[in-house]
């Protein structure tokens, strides 16, 4: 399965979020729309970056979490 890696920003916040998904569509909107987690707070989030094609899981983990 391919991921893609993304940014979110935060304008009224000045806030940055970095995650990855199989489907951006649908996360984005996940975030601007539904849950109690984190980004709820900094809402709305619009996309600031992104790279595709991304082979597996791990390599996605592994640029986030450093």
């Amino acid at each position: 399965m391919k991921y893609t890696v993304y940014v979110l920003y935060s304008v009224l916040a000045n806030r940055h979020y970095t995650g990855f998904t199989s489907n951006l569509e649908m996360r984005l909107k996940s975030h601007n729309e539904f849950g109690k987690d984190w980004t709820c707070k900094f809402r709305p989030w619009a996309i600031s970056f992104t790279t595709k094609n991304l082979q597996t899981k791990r390599r996605q983990y592994d640029m986030k979490n450093g």
